[in-house]
């Protein structure tokens, strides 16, 4: 039964992930009309989809006590790897402000992912996934970025 959800969630998290969604959802954004004069347009944005994923993804992170079971480990292992993806190895049809957005969402949760690492109440393998999923968006960040077709 384990394994039918972890796949299910890691379906969702590909399809709110793609480049093809990430592409309609800002090209809607641009064709939404100001909801007042001077406004920006009361659309949905990337960086609300980006930010919300994060953090319920990552909820455990502000909690000061407790551990991360197993499923969730391997969610939130599939969103830092996802992002890594697309930070280190972007398709053609991913776009750039997509790619920003990611960036962004990678450098804001590397302190968090080093500081609950910390805590005492973590068993050793959610401590272990922290380390790791701090590294691999380490490395992701700090990796040259490698363009398609140039």
């Amino acid at each position: 039964m384990g394994e039918v959800v972890t796949s299910i969630q890691r379906a969702l998290l590909g399809q709110l992930m793609s480049d093809g969604l990430a592409a309609r959802i800002l090209d809607s954004e641009a064709k939404a009309e100001p909801s007042r004069a001077g406004q920006r347009p009361d659309a949905f944005r990337l960086s609300e989809l980006y930010g919300r994923l994060a953090r319920e993804l990552w909820s455990e992170l502000d909690r000061p006590q407790g551990d991360i079971d197993m499923t969730r480990r391997e969610l939130q292992r599939e969103h830092v790897n996802r992002i890594a993806s697309q930070l280190m190895r972007p398709s053609a049809g991913s776009r750039a402000d997509a790619r920003a957005l990611l960036r962004s969402q990678a450098r804001a949760l590397l302190p968090r992912l080093n500081a609950a690492a910390h805590r005492a109440a973590l068993s050793e393998e959610a401590r272990a996934h922290l380390q790791e999923a701090a590294n691999t968006l380490g490395l992701a960040l700090a990796a040259p970025l490698v363009r398609m077709g140039v």
